[in-house]
């Protein structure tokens, strides 16, 4: 019996040094829009937002992604408070590097896909591309269809996950002692 604690030891001391912990990475887009200079209420107005995606839906080499799962929509706008439950992201797209160089997200406040046009109700219309972003909206009541600027930028977090082995090595360790007091 004492000639097995100290291979438990020892085995469990390889799993602690040989488990890599997996790591699930939260993509955060912070953005800032900006009313058109030609709407009379919202001219120039700053407001900021964000959204969030998990590192799984990139592609790997890069590319497109249709209908992306994103999470935390959050902008409150022309009086609308748009978050996941009246905004869709339409379309994301990275680099072959993994990074985020596109996003299309469409709002309006019955259903969250739209074609955006001159329309009785507030709806959203935010693409963000490098030095062609743009920002378009409409305002309830008012026949006429806005474009103002963005400003955009991606931080991301990473959130370690336990590994399995990191996990079964205690548990081995444990046992070893156990067993241990017991002879």
């Amino acid at each position: 019996m004492s000639r097995s604690l100290p291979v438990v030891l020892a085995l469990a001391l390889l799993s602690l040094a040989i488990a890599a912990p997996a790591h699930a990475v939260l993509y955060t887009v912070n953005f800032m829009v900006t009313g058109d200079l030609n709407d009379p209420v919202n001219a120039g107005l700053n407001q900021s937002g964000s959204f969030s995606f998990d590192s799984s839906i990139i592609p790997l080499g890069g590319g497109s992604v249709q209908l992306p799962a994103t999470s935390g929509f959050n902008l409150a706008w022309d009086g609308t408070t748009w978050n996941d439950g009246n905004t869709g992201t339409f379309e994301l797209v990275f680099d072959t590097d993994g990074n985020l160089t596109e996003a299309n997200i469409f709002g309006d406040p019955n259903t969250f896909f739209l074609v955006i046009s001159p329309d009785p109700v507030d709806d959203i219309h935010l693409v963000l591309v490098g030095d062609g972003s743009f920002f378009a909206y409409t305002r309830e009541g008012v026949e006429a269809e806005y474009e103002g600027g963005v400003t955009w930028s991606v931080s991301s977090g990473a959130a370690p996950e336990p590994g399995t082995l990191a996990l079964f090595a205690p548990g081995l360790l444990a046992l070893g002692l156990i067993r241990r007091r017991k002879s």
